[in-house]
């Protein structure tokens, strides 16, 4: 796409927080939002959302760790704050104590991960589940690769298994 001239001047400054929706790789320049940008506008909801009484809010319930998965979409169409509330909550069930909201987040993340058809929603569930997941989830792990078809949830599926099973860190 090409990039369009503005003579030179800077961007107008936006009134509205920005959606990641409107981040595309494909665009760059001083217009395109970013990242950070969207934290830097979304900072108090991102904080209040993340919250541990607002996570374990979420994850309570019958269903609660479902329904808050369900907020998760093929790339780009995902709410962000809802992704970041996701990944608080992977960190929330590691903390002392919580093994019994840890075992129930664990299972959902595998629920979640075999029951979609998108590659990015698998990808996304073993990357949370890398951090959460047992050394016994790794046959899980290794299942959901295996029958997802796409390399790439493949390649995430290895390594994450070998992730909880210690053979390695990272690539």
């Amino acid at each position: 796409m090409a990039k369009k001239d503005n003579g030179g001047a800077k961007p107008a400054k936006q009134d509205k927080a920005v959606s990641l929706n409107d981040i595309k790789p494909e665009e760059t320049g001083d217009k395109t939002p970013k990242t950070a940008d969207w934290q830097a506008q979304n900072a108090a909801a991102i904080e209040k959302a993340a919250a541990p009484e607002a996570v374990e809010k979420a994850l309570s319930g019958n269903g609660g760790a479902r329904k808050l998965l369900s907020k998760i979409r093929p790339a780009y169409g995902g709410d962000p704050l809802a992704l970041t509330v996701v990944a608080a909550a992977t960190q929330h069930v590691m903390l002392p104590g919580k093994d019994q909201l840890r075992r129930k987040w664990v299972a959902a993340l595998l629920e979640k991960a075999r029951g979609s058809a998108d590659s990015y929603v698998k990808t996304f569930c073993l990357d949370q589940l890398r951090w959460c997941g047992y050394k016994a989830t790794a046959k899980d792990v290794i299942a959901v690769g295996a029958d997802s078809g796409d390399s790439r949830v493949l390649e995430m599926a290895a390594l994450v298994a070998r992730e909880l099973k210690g053979e390695c860190i990272g690539l």
